[in-house]
């Protein structure tokens, strides 16, 4: 990652930004790229469970466990981008409710 200058450093707390460090990403991972990796780390947590299976190792059932914490995130990141897709993004739906429950309230 590029480090910025001082000087944007600077510019940037000027502006009113709290932290420099933390950057936000708006690009979305398509469905298929989501779905690849579910699939490579299903296939690794499958050797990993082949090799548990022979006998229990400590760093092996902590990888399985680091495995299957990553899996759900990527489940939980595709029930995401699904619902992006279907519905949009959850800020303007939200946005768009309550500025249909002011009219409502207004007439």
């Amino acid at each position: 990652m590029k480090s910025l200058g001082d000087s944007h450093i600077e510019a940037l707390r000027w502006c009113g930004n709290p932290d420099v460090g933390a950057f936000v990403f708006t690009v979305m991972r398509t469905l298929n790229d989501i779905r690849q990796d579910i699939d490579r780390l299903s296939e690794r947590r499958a050797d990993v469970l082949n090799r548990l299976s022979a006998g229990h190792e400590p760093e092996l059932a902590a990888e399985h466990q680091r495995l299957e914490d990553e899996i759900a995130t990527l489940w939980d990141e595709q029930r995401h981008t699904r619902a992006m897709i279907r519905f949009g993004d959850r800020e303007a739906i939200i946005q768009r409710a309550r500025h249909d429950e002011r009219l409502s309230r207004a007439a």
